[in-house]
């Protein structure tokens, strides 16, 4: 495998002589847009890692180049970013970005999207990128933030609430394009202050939701996993 990190920072370096030396990965890095999209046409990498700053271009314009470029299967393309933007992360989502990190990246996390989105993945389902209002039921002003990613397992939601790791929440949520409102429990596995930003990034884990919705969920990111990925013939 070969993964093509565009940034200038030394994240590559780190996993070069980290994870993937001690798998046989190969580890390829460009350091401005331009760089990274040439390179990705001559070493053809089985996946970007993508910084949202660059030197010379916008991350999304760099997203949208490595995209549509003539491959048999579209290159999936992870997006580093310093902080969390709704209108941000809508964008890369309509141009086929697969996922985002939050800098400070955690390895173990990223090693875990790359190895997801290679299929030697260890995670139950996809995690899909996704912008949304969640509700926080039980507070007297029920409000929580906007979730930007979701999975079978959990969420990641942006909010203002310094939400403490085991908390539990009655959360409600619409996924887009639908009617149904989801009444689900979930409690706070990690918390971390968004770069930039005063609000926090709250990762979710899901502890009880009936089978109703549990399938809403499970459809709903399969059929959204297959409009960015079809299956080809």
């Amino acid at each position: 495998m070969r993964i093509l990190f565009v940034e200038d920072s030394d994240l590559f370096m780190f996993f070069r002589e980290t994870f993937f030396a001690r798998i046989g990965w190969q580890v390829l890095n460009a350091r401005d847009g331009k760089s990274g999209i040439n390179r990705c046409r001559e070493d053809k990498p089985d996946l970007v890692v993508l910084s949202d700053l660059l030197p010379d271009m916008e991350g999304v314009e760099a997203c949208r180049q490595f995209r549509s470029l003539r491959r048999e299967k579209a290159i999936p393309v992870i997006t580093i970013l310093d902080g969390v933007s709704g209108s941000k992360i809508r964008q890369y989502r309509q141009i086929g970005c697969n996922d985002y990190m939050l800098r400070p990246v955690d390895p173990g996390a990223l090693m875990e999207r790359i190895s997801h989105l290679l299929r030697v993945a260890y995670r139950k389902g996809p995690r899909l990128m996704v912008l949304m209002e969640a509700i926080h039921s039980r507070r007297e002003q029920p409000a929580l933030g906007n979730i930007l990613n979701l999975s079978e397992t959990g969420l990641f939601v942006e909010t203002n609430d310094a939400l403490e790791p085991g908390t539990l929440l009655e959360l409600e949520l619409r996924l887009p394009g639908t009617s149904d409102l989801l009444s689900i429990r979930g409690l706070v596995a990690r918390r971390h202050r968004l770069a930039g930003k005063v609000q926090y990034g709250l990762g979710v884990k899901f502890q009880e939701m009936n089978a109703h919705n549990r399938e809403l969920i499970q459809t709903y990111i399969k059929n959204e996993t297959l409009e960015l990925h079809p299956a080809t013939t």
